[in-house]
């Protein structure tokens, strides 16, 4: 274009039917031109309306992500304060079950003795059984004896 206009500065200072439709042509152009740099100029307003559109949305997505990373701070804590309670709380039910074996041991020990004892009870009611049994016929001879004896003294 620069050209152009150099050529036709050149060739202004001679008069003449080429020069003028040189100068229509390049009026031409200067009005495509013209044209073409406001579409140039819509599409620029365009394009940053577009990319303030963008930076907006930027905005808001890097806010959202900001929360977000305080709220998964936020969790990663109560994850860690989860974990310390649970690994406490693991401690507690492993000495709770620790206990819980000497109980079982001990109950163990007791049902053992339980059924000793139900065993000894059972064969102490046999023996006091035959013992009554024996006492009773101890009780009907002595009975019987002091029956003899009454007759006995009765006869001397």
């Amino acid at each position: 274009m620069k050209k152009e206009m150099a050529e036709w500065r050149i060739k202004s200072s001679e008069p003449g039917i080429d020069q003028m439709e040189e100068q229509k042509d390049v009026l031409q152009k200067l009005e495509i031109l013209k044209s073409f740099i406001g579409v140039l100029q819509k599409e620029v307003h365009s394009l940053v309306d577009q990319i303030e559109e963008l930076h907006e949305e930027l905005e808001g997505k890097q806010l959202r992500c900001r929360q977000a990373k305080y709220h998964v701070e936020e969790l990663q804590g109560e994850l860690v304060k989860s974990h310390v309670q649970t690994e406490e709380t693991g401690k507690v039910i492993s000495k709770e079950m620790e206990k819980v074996k000497v109980y079982m041991v001990n109950y163990k020990t007791l049902q053992n003795q339980k059924q000793s004892f139900e065993k000894e009870v059972m064969a102490k009611n046999k023996e006091c059984d035959k013992l009554r049994t024996q006492l009773q016929g101890l009780e009907a001879g002595k009975n019987q004896l002091g029956k003899e004896i009454q007759l006995l003294k009765t006869l001397l």
